[in-house]
């Protein structure tokens, strides 16, 4: 790396410290992909950091230092998602080359290549017992794996459009996904059966998220965030601010606080109150 770019990745980088808002810090900022990232992911212990990429590639960092651990190849398109096991051991990834790949940690090592997907894989997250993985797809599914043996368990139908995100609540019990076809689904995982539709969105539904204790749910596209109350589906409020479409939604592990992300002529990154919806600080990309 020249002299050069390396003052200037510098220089950018004390630009943005200075323009972050009171009581947020830049800690690092990490470097190596070739091409756009797509959702990353944190391990359960936070000490590491998954991001994969439209490179192809899904890299692994140390948090703590942002060392490169390891990058692990295998998918022959980009890759758009990874998801950590809840034991820390397994990473999985979703590609547009329509498969999902299970890794080992320890050696990095493929595991098992899932296979029955259509479309690419937009998004996929374990069980909270870790033994089973769901994914959503642009074939307009959601699939249900065992994570075990890689076999499919069952295939969630009823979206008319892609499905962007999948979640799954803090008791293992209820799927969520959004889709293309503007709506949220709600499905019971121990019948796989749809329970009902959440139908207030304008645009697609890019994002779902349960907080860590399965009060609320988010969802978020048409420059919105909309929580729902989990028990009866009741709409708790909507949060504005953003000024183009909102594309991912998370909460903090104790659900205090939750984070989105604007992309085209918005890009900020919100962090919200989600007692009162109230926007406590927003970051420039």
């Amino acid at each position: 790396m020249s002299d050069g770019l390396v003052e200037r990745r510098r220089q950018v980088d004390e630009v943005m410290q200075k323009n972050l808002p009171l009581g947020v810090k830049l800690v690092r900022t990490l470097r190596g992909h070739m091409d756009t990232i797509g959702r990353i992911a944190w391990s359960p212990d936070g000490r590491m950091l998954a991001s994969p990429s439209m490179d192809k590639e899904i890299r692994l960092r140390d948090v703590e230092t942002g060392e490169c651990l390891t990058t692990l190849h295998g998918h022959s398109d980009s890759v758009f998602c990874v998801e950590f096991h809840p034991a820390g051991s397994i990473i999985a990834s979703g590609s547009f080359d329509r498969t999902i790949k299970l890794w080992e940690l320890a050696s990095g090592k493929l595991i098992r290549t899932l296979c029955g997907h259509q479309g690419s894989v937009f998004s996929v997250t374990f069980d909270p017992a870790g033994r089973m993985l769901a994914s959503g797809s642009n074939d307009k599914t959601i699939k249900l794996w065992d994570q075990a043996n890689g076999k499919e368990l069952s295939t969630l139908r009823g979206h008319q459009g892609s499905v962007y995100k999948v979640a799954i609540d803090a008791k293992g019990h209820i799927l969520a996904s959004g889709s293309l076809d503007h709506t949220v689904r709600l499905w019971e995982l121990t019948r796989c059966m749809l329970l009902r539709s959440l139908e207030d969105h304008m645009g697609m539904v890019s994002s779902v998220a349960f907080d860590p204790i399965s009060r609320m749910l988010a969802s978020c596209h048409d420059k919105t965030i909309k929580l729902w109350d989990q028990a009866n589906d009741k709409q708790l409020r909507t949060l504005e601010g953003h000024t183009e479409t909102v594309s991912d939604v998370s909460f903090c592990p104790d659900g205090r606080f939750m984070a989105s992300q604007g992309v085209g002529g918005d890009g900020t990154i919100r962090l919200w109150k989600t007692d009162t919806g109230i926007c406590v600080a927003t970051i420039s990309e």
